[in-house]
């Protein structure tokens, strides 16, 4: 059975990370909207929608009310969201899944992670879209949540993070700003000067390479199993062209720092905000590195072989369910002197880290780890990338599927780091690129200023003060 549940407590807390004086605080009061976020229930897009409303709407007064799934419940509500809970489970006594879990393994199963040609990726994710049982009744839940509180609130504005534009949002008249929490670069499959998304290909291919997995990845968008579903929903199908459809939103918002971002997204777009990184730690907090691994790991000089050097691995909540991924990684990777703090995800306890260079937990607080470390080893997800260059820091790419690719091949082209390929590596070309990186004084150069300069950006607070006037003009 699904269900769909809503919960607003009226006692969440909101923060604020400027103090307002009373002039400020008079305004907000006039000015205090009700704005709802939709986001895919995935951890990257759930937190990346959390980084970027906390500081810009939350801390200037606004309430935000948050649709989240069940996995999700009590997670967004210290940050001073109200959460609207909505259950797609089939089964009520169902054991209750961690956030990320259910969708990490119908990747499994839908095999859309392994060793694969571009081609292939791109036909797993078709068939996954137009299949999934999860991706469908997540459709189902929130037209059901939508409708529900359209009709007993007044919505001044939604933000949408997703594929699609939900049909209940589409006929209203509440206006919807795009929030793109993975890299921007699939909204410009269309654009010959930016290379095919999704296929990690590089700017300077040849011209029938861009223009053979172009036109694979744009047949991939015209298969749209979303429009069917919308007439199950009781819905009229959407414009053919897409150009209307974009005309719903007031603008686009997104975050990938300009040093890695395509020059002409960055110069050509005025209807798109880039905030750099959604999840900025701009004070730098850390978390106590001794109490989080334990003493007696903290102190290991590794029989008088430590390099000093840690490094952070996070291969994000879907790589992490690939069990024979981690393992042949984590085993390569004790071969060298350095440490690693390993995040497990949701299969922690079905394997374990042999090296004695190593520490893993399911979850490793990322933010906080960051200004810790020395390097980083990812799946490239977006919100693992821009954080990890936001604090500075070289990384190595190992692309699952999606932007991932995209990520790993802009560090490629812009010299930030480097990319392998996870299924098919060489052992001692990670061990050697690991200690390149570490040892690259111009680049470590290059990092620093590009930490600077994001820190030291208002974007955050420029995107709030966009919102409140588009409202106040709306």
């Amino acid at each position: 059975m699904i269900m769909a549940k809503t919960t607003t407590p009226p006692t969440a807390t909101t923060t604020s990370t400027t103090k307002l004086n009373t002039n400020e605080n008079k305004m907000m009061k006039k000015s205090k909207k009700n704005i709802v976020i939709i986001s895919l229930n995935a951890v990257g897009h759930v937190n990346g929608c959390r980084g970027a409303c906390i500081e810009s709407l939350i801390g200037r007064g606004h309430n935000v009310y948050f649709l989240l799934e069940k996995a999700f419940e009590g997670q967004l509500r210290p940050f001073g969201f109200k959460e609207i809970i909505y259950d797609i489970s089939n089964d009520q006594n169902e054991p209750a899944k961690k956030p990320g879990e259910q969708l990490a393994n119908e990747l499994l199963s839908y095999r859309m992670l392994g060793k694969m040609t571009i081609e292939e990726k791109l036909q797993q994710m078709i068939n996954y879209f137009a299949k999934s049982h999860t991706f469908l009744c997540y459709y189902q839940q929130v037209d059901i949540c939508l409708k529900r509180l359209m009709n007993e609130m007044k919505i001044d504005l939604f933000i949408i993070d997703d594929c699609h534009i939900h049909p209940a949002i589409y006929y209203s008249k509440i206006p919807v700003i795009k929030c793109i929490t993975s890299a921007p670069f699939i909204f410009f499959a269309q654009d010959p000067a930016i290379p095919p998304p999704f296929t990690g290909i590089a700017s300077n291919a040849d011209p029938e390479t861009l223009h053979k997995y172009r036109e694979i990845v744009l047949g991939v968008l015209k298969k749209n199993a979303f429009a069917d579903h919308i007439v199950k929903l009781g819905y009229e199908k959407y414009p053919d062209d897409p150009c209307e459809i974009e005309k719903r939103y007031a603008f686009y918002v997104y975050a990938y720092p300009k040093e890695l971002n395509h020059w002409k997204i960055e110069s050509t777009y005025p209807r798109w905000f880039n905030l750099d990184v959604f999840n900025r730690n701009v004070q730098n907090e850390t978390i106590d590195l001794e109490k989080l691994v334990g003493k007696d790991f903290f102190h290991d000089d590794l029989d008088g072989k430590f390099s000093g050097k840690w490094i952070y691995v996070s291969m994000g909540s879907m790589g992490s369910v690939d069990l024979e991924l981690m393992q042949r990684l984590t085993s390569i990777l004790a071969k060298s002197d350095h440490k690693y703090i390993v995040s497990k995800g949701p299969r922690h306890d079905e394997y374990e880290l042999t090296g004695k260079n190593m520490w893993g937990a399911r979850f490793i607080p990322q933010v906080k780890i960051l200004p810790l470390v020395d390097l980083v080893i990812t799946h490239g997800g977006n919100n693992t990338v821009t954080e990890t260059f936001a604090q500075g820091k070289p990384m190595i790419v190992m692309p699952l599927f999606c932007d991932q690719s995209d990520n790993g091949q802009r560090l490629l082209e812009t010299g930030f780091g480097a990319c392998f390929e996870p299924y098919d590596f060489e052992e001692q070309q990670l061990l050697s690129t690991i200690d390149r990186l570490l040892t690259d004084e111009k680049l470590s150069d290059r990092l620093r200023r590009a930490s600077e300069r994001i820190k030291k950006s208002n974007a955050h607070q420029l995107f709030g003060e966009k919102v409140e006037q588009f409202l106040n003009d709306y």
